[in-house]
């Protein structure tokens, strides 16, 4: 989730957004928030993950019976969680704009062994994508509110390696080993732009109780393009 308030929450932040973080969780909510306001929230991931693959079973013939180390994952700081926005009424009684950008809250990199257990799944990935917004929202001060957030999606790397065979063969090897015809296949691609939307209500039907939602009303779709390096020639 984006923001400690929201995480203090569970995410259950449609209604309750008391900060711009509304931004995301559901853009009407930032006509409450009168004046002019700058928020910068910043996650940082410290993650330890590892893989384990499975003995290999009596279908493999010669390799039955291999056991394999743990692989971890080398990667243990991702720190490219930043939230960025700054709001203003611009003195207009009921509508308030907001500009931000920020990424997906999530680890964006792994880094494992080459050549490891589980490098015919991943050797290595790294993501970035930033969501570069506009919200306007507008109320019907303790009655009624919409908002919406446009979102221009940039995407400028997108790598993803791991173990392949570079030779046409119907005999899948199990065990990576460099000395072979196996090579790390290292896609390096990118999508610089894609568009996307959300939308958030607010309804007070009674003094006592308010009703909120907001959601991505635009799917994001990318589509990434780039070429691939390998490890050997």
């Amino acid at each position: 989730d984006q923001g400690a308030r929201a995480v203090g929450r569970g995410g259950a932040y449609a209604v309750g957004a008391a900060d711009l973080t509304a931004l995301h969780y559901n853009p009407r909510k930032l006509a409450s928030l009168r004046g002019t306001r700058v928020l910068y929230s910043h996650n940082l991931f410290f993650h330890e993950t590892s893989f384990q693959r499975a003995t290999l079973s009596d279908a493999w013939g010669d390799d039955a019976g291999t056991e394999f180390g743990l692989a971890r994952d080398r990667s243990n700081l991702f720190g490219l969680g930043a939230f960025g926005v700054v709001s203003s009424d611009f003195g207009l009684k009921n509508w308030t704009f907001a500009l931000g950008a920020y990424g997906p809250s999530a680890i964006g990199k792994h880094d494992y062994t080459d050549y490891g257990p589980q490098s015919f799944m991943l050797t290595k990935m790294e993501v970035v994508v930033i969501y570069y917004s506009l919200a306007v929202a507008w109320q019907l001060p303790e009655k009624f509110g919409v908002g919406v957030t446009l979102q221009y999606v940039d995407m400028p790397r997108m790598n993803y390696a791991l173990v392949a065979d570079s030779t046409p063969t119907t005999t899948l090897e199990p065990l990576p080993d460099d000395a072979s015809t196996q090579l790390i296949t290292d896609l390096q691609m990118k999508d610089r732009f894609g568009m996307t939307a959300l939308l958030g209500l607010w309804y007070r039907p009674h003094p006592r109780v308010e009703l909120g939602a907001g959601g991505r009303l635009i799917p994001v779709s990318m589509n990434a393009k780039g070429g691939v390096n390998t490890d050997k020639t």
